[in-house]
């Protein structure tokens, strides 16, 4: 399994890799720039379809959703991906923690045993 994963991966890493180099390399001359404003929607539309196919696997609840939203209205106004990402991770665990904590009694908890 994990030779198929790297015979899938690294083709695609090779690929995106070319194509970064290409573009650092002639992105910004006049006679490339036709090509790359038509590479721009392809890219974007893939994105997008690919983020509603993740979103409908990862929305399992209505607080899922509303991390989701938030990180995502919280990346638009400019905030850095890697802390929202990590931020939203972290309430991710606190709710279940919270959700865990709910469920046991006091006496007997993994998150009793620990704390102490």
């Amino acid at each position: 399994m994990f030779v198929a994963g790297c015979c899938f991966i690294i083709p695609a890493v090779i690929i995106t890799a070319i194509f970064a180099w290409a573009y650092q390399l002639y992105g910004h001359l006049p006679y490339v720039q036709p090509f790359i404003y038509g590479i721009k929607p392809a890219i974007i539309s893939v994105i997008v379809v690919t983020m509603i196919s993740l979103s409908r696997k990862a929305l399992k609840s209505v607080q899922l959703g509303i991390i989701g939203i938030t990180s995502a209205i919280a990346v638009l106004a400019g905030f850095n991906e890697i802390y929202v990402l990590f931020g939203a991770g972290f309430i991710g665990i606190l709710l279940v923690l919270n959700s865990i904590w709910k469920e046991c009694s006091l006496w007997f908890c993994p998150i009793h045993f620990i704390a102490n």
